[in-house]
């Protein structure tokens, strides 16, 4: 995003080819496991290891609230 519109194309979008985010649900045993799958350039690294464990407990909180 860049001031507020998605990006979908040009140099910045470039340099992070071909990195995805993926996520996968599925139910186990009354429960659902989440998978994420994700590769980014490696100037990224850092953030991501920072900001994804924060992500997945606010995940984790509003799931199990039934939000």
């Amino acid at each position: 995003m860049e001031n507020n519109q998605e990006l979908t194309e040009g140099p910045r979008i470039e340099s992070w080819a071909p990195a995805f985010e993926n996520y996968r649900l599925k139910e186990i045993d009354g429960g659902t496991e989440f998978k994420l799958e994700v590769d980014t350039i490696d100037e990224e690294y850092d953030y991501f290891m920072e900001t994804w464990p924060k992500a997945l407990d606010k995940l984790k909180e509003i799931s199990e609230k039934g939000v």
